[in-house]
């Protein structure tokens, strides 16, 4: 499965999100798409577009992620968000997710996030 993964350039994604995503199994059977490990700019929008899947970590509200989910949306990409426990997401959110949770630390994330392509693949 194709998979963009969405998250605020605030927040410290490449210790909490990107690190723990690439140790995880979901690495050897997915492909994912990781927006800032690029050297180069790309046209995200195209990705996108052509992903089976898109992951948010919604924590930390963005407008170039949000941006990104709109194209998720227009193009009929289902949309996992997820959100630290104790964080209130902005409420557009549940608009546009197929499924939204919050998750404690980087183990739980990874076994919802793996619960969560499970059933979108089954």
């Amino acid at each position: 499965m194709n998979i963009f993964l969405s998250h605020s350039i605030k927040s410290e994604y490449q210790k909490e999100l990107y690190l723990p995503l690439k140790k995880s199994e979901l690495i050897e059977q997915h492909q994912i798409f990781f927006p800032h490990d690029q050297e180069i700019v790309v046209n995200t929008r195209e990705i996108i577009e052509k992903s089976d899947l898109v992951l948010a970590e919604v924590s930390i509200s963005a407008t170039g992620q949000g941006i990104e989910l709109g194209w998720a949306n227009s193009a009929g990409v289902p949309i996992i968000c997820f959100y630290k426990e104790g964080i209130i997401p902005a409420g557009s959110i549940k608009f546009i997710a197929s499924k939204l949770f919050s998750y404690k630390n980087s183990e739980d994330l990874i076994s919802q996030i793996s619960v969560s392509i499970q059933h979108k693949t089954t």
